[in-house]
C-alpha cells in the first residue's frame, strides 16, 4: 500500500512538474512572437531610414545644381 501511495504522490508530482514547463513554454512562445513581431518593425523602419537618406542625398545633389544654375545666371 505504501509503494502504491508513493506512485500517486510521484504522478501527482510529474503532472505539476509537467504543467509548470508548459506555462514557461507558452510564455516563451508568446515572448518570441512579440520579437519577431518587434524584428519586422523594425527591419521596415531601417529601410525607411535608407529610403530617407537616398531622398536627402539626391535633395542635396538637386540643391547644388540649382544654386549652380543660380549662381551662373
Amino acid at each position: 500500500m505504501g509503494s502504491l501511495y508513493l506512485l500517486v504522490v510521484l504522478a501527482i508530482f510529474l503532472l505539476i512538474v509537467f504543467l509548470i514547463i508548459q506555462h514557461f513554454n507558452s510564455r516563451i512562445l508568446l515572448l518570441k512572437q512579440k520579437i519577431t513581431a518587434l524584428d519586422e518593425k523594425i527591419n521596415d523602419a531601417m529601410k525607411l531610414i535608407e529610403k530617407n537618406r537616398l531622398l536627402i542625398e539626391d535633395n542635396k545633389e538637386s540643391i547644388k545644381a540649382q544654386n549652380k544654375t543660380i549662381k551662373e545666371e
